[in-house]
């Protein structure tokens, strides 16, 4: 639900499995991800005091984890 809509441009049933949260200035998003290499990583981003808007929490956390699935 929530996380496709997110991250529209990652195959996420095969690559990510994950849960994000929002609270007023606050974003998260905590999961695993199949990596480019075939790796399985742990990540956990949380955001705190968000300034301008939770938007751009989410699409900092969005562009995190497209580099650890890329990169790692």
């Amino acid at each position: 639900g929530t996380l496709h809509a997110r991250m529209p441009v990652f195959n996420l049933k095969n690559n990510i499995v994950a849960k994000t949260g929002t609270m007023h200035d606050l974003s998260a998003l905590s999961g695993y991800a199949q990596t480019a290499s075939g790796k399985q990583v742990i990540f956990s981003i949380l955001i705190n005091h968000v300034v301008g808007g939770i938007r751009q929490a989410k699409q900092l956390e969005n562009s995190l984890v497209g580099e650890i699935v890329r990169n790692t």
